[in-house]
């Protein structure tokens, strides 16, 4: 989550709708307001691996073309989502933003679907 509010223009209209969980990957299905004004339902899959000395590091993100910080073809397997460049992932990790993240105990309940008429509240404002 942390990794696409970076990413995503207008990250105040992001609102996650569903979270899967796999044994080293989550896939957030999101919607927000592009840069168009445009609503949009997308997905992004994120992996992970235990680095014995630097603890969780995200390993590889897939998600929608975004000109500068994608590969410029659409990855085999992955339907329309296109991976993360490596240099992207690795500044992430040198950032020590999943460290920072797993280590601060961050809020883990998964909010109800927008089909059973919640609206999911916004995130808070940390200023």
């Amino acid at each position: 989550n942390e990794f696409l509010t970076l990413h995503i223009p207008f990250p105040t209209t992001l609102q996650k709708t569903e979270v899967e969980f796999y044994r080293r990957a989550r896939r957030i299905y999101y919607t927000h307001i592009d840069a168009y004004g445009t609503f949009q339902m997308e997905m992004i899959e994120c992996s992970f691996y235990q680095d014995p000395d630097k603890g969780v590091q995200l390993d590889r993100v897939f998600f929608n073309y975004i000109k500068d910080i994608t590969e410029t073809t659409r990855s085999p397997g992955k339907g329309r989502l296109y991976e993360v460049k490596k240099e992207f992932i690795d500044l992430f990790n040198r950032s020590r933003s999943p460290a920072a993240i797993v280590n601060s105990d961050p809020d883990l309940i998964i909010p109800d679907r927008l089909d059973q008429g919640e609206k999911i509240p916004p995130y808070p404002d940390f200023k």
